[in-house]
């Protein structure tokens, strides 16, 4: 970070103070995506676990996207690098369209203004998780229950 000729500042203010401010944010995986979503700040989700554990996941669940925006949206909407994928040159691949402005970074605003609307007002993280819950009903309907 010392050599990044962009300012970078780690904060451990409010989220939503801080993505107020962001022109772009780099998001796990979770209903941090959701979140990121609602304020329409574009992002790219990056998600690294161990390999086992990564593998494991795998076997269980089959689906489309990894990250909730994407899978409430039922579509790819944000950029999602997962195990392998997150490397500094594919970040940098990702991250400049939506930086630099133009067509890329108004139809990712766009994508995330109808994942807003799509969760609603109030009660958000239930409807995604039911969402979610539906999603992995139809992929495998004997595996998931609700709880």
């Amino acid at each position: 970070m010392r050599g990044a000729s962009v300012k970078i500042s780690i904060s451990r203010e409010s989220i939503y103070r801080l993505l107020s401010v962001c022109d772009l944010a780099l998001v796990t995986s979770g209903t941090a995506t959701l979140e990121t979503a609602i304020m329409g700040v574009p992002m790219i989700i990056v998600y690294r676990i161990s390999p086992v554990s990564f593998w494991v996941g795998k076997m269980v669940v089959d689906v489309p996207h990894i990250g909730l925006v994407n899978l409430v949206a039922g579509q790819r909407v944000v950029p999602e690098l997962i195990q392998e994928e997150v490397r500094p040159q594919r970040l940098v691949q990702e991250a400049l369209p939506l930086i630099h402005g133009g067509q890329e970074r108004e139809n990712m605003i766009k994508n995330l203004k109808m994942v807003r609307d799509r969760l609603g007002q109030g009660g958000a993280s239930d409807r995604a998780a039911q969402m979610a819950l539906d999603l992995l009903n139809l992929l495998e309907p004997d595996t998931v229950s609700e709880r």
